[in-house]
């Protein structure tokens, strides 16, 4: 299975400002276990096997799920190039991409999202981008907090999807959820919410960008010997329902997903992946040809042949 790489250079700086007062009842203690973790000057890259719904069949491909630290200008929305000032905080950045093959054309899915390592909710993620790119063309789109709404850019090759502004206001965003998970899982709780859904699932499914109800449900069940927690979200209108598997002790990682939701066909299908390999590294500092056998231990080698 040939598998599309992308190689996304960056400088990490770490800055943390705490511009609001926080609720130390709420917020996950940043202990030195969370530092020494999550401040190393490295990124956590996980590898899955994925097995995507596309056209009513499942396709073979891969995710990879990317979390670094870096500072976070809130004026500008953007990365901070020095990591200091009054507007900058430090935030939880995923870069959660997914390549799979629809017959002779590929898939690449790639979705962005910086969320406030001094979390106290939800809802508080600061930008969330997503591509959708295959042989057809692109479909883009960003969600960027502005006070308690989110201002919303969509660009699509579809006519009836094209070029689209409007805001909404801000709610749970499930492409928040894998770094609430990470940063602080106490947040998440069981009951009634309102979600916008992954992008990805909107743009795939033509669904429009707003929130929708839904109900959380959080299990901890014992996997292979180790202590899970099981984060369901079930979204009625859309008949969909993610399930996130999670180590219930810190660093909280992410063993496996699903997601499942009729596909454009009507029948129900599941998307699902499976954790494949994990690496802490500065990969941005790893892009020489020497390099390649991290590349093969993330995605091609099995069984440590």
């Amino acid at each position: 299975m040939k598998i599309a790489f992308y190689t996304i250079s960056l400088l990490i700086f770490f800055a943390c400002s705490n511009t609001e007062q926080l609720d130390a009842q709420e917020v996950y203690e940043r202990t030195s276990e969370f530092d020494q973790y999550w401040f190393q000057s490295k990124a956590e890259i996980t590898s899955y096997d994925l097995e995507q719904v596309r056209y009513g069949e499942l396709r073979k491909g891969s995710a990879t799920l990317i979390f670094v630290t870096e500072p976070f200008n809130t004026k500008k929305n953007v990365k901070s190039d020095n990591g200091i000032g009054k507007t900058v905080q430090s935030v939880l950045k995923l870069n959660h991409i997914r390549n799979f093959n629809t017959g002779i054309y590929p898939y690449t899915i790639m979705t962005s999202s910086f969320t406030p390592v001094s979390q106290t909710g939800y809802g508080k993620t600061f930008k969330t981008t997503n591509m959708v790119q295959e042989w057809c063309g692109q479909v883009f789109t960003q969600l960027a907090k502005k006070g308690n709404q989110y201002d919303v850019h969509s660009y699509s090759y579809f006519e009836r999807e094209g070029d689209k502004r409007f805001q909404i206001k801000s709610t749970l965003l499930e492409d928040e959820i894998f770094q609430l998970i990470r940063i602080n899982p106490s947040i998440l709780k069981e009951g009634e919410i309102h979600i916008i859904p992954a992008a990805h699932y909107l743009t795939l499914m033509h669904k429009e960008t707003k929130a929708y109800k839904a109900k959380i449900s959080i299990e901890e069940k014992n996997l292979n010997n180790v202590l899970t927690r099981t984060f369901i979200i079930y979204i009625p209108e859309l008949n969909r329902k993610v399930t996130i598997n999670s180590n219930a002790s810190f660093p909280f990682e992410i063993e496996s997903w699903e997601e499942e939701y009729p596909a454009l066909s009507g029948k129900i299908m599941r998307t699902k992946a499976t954790k494949r390999e994990r690496m802490m590294i500065d990969y941005w500092n790893r892009n020489r040809e020497e390099d390649y056998y991290l590349f093969e231990n993330l995605f091609i080698k099995t069984n440590g042949n």
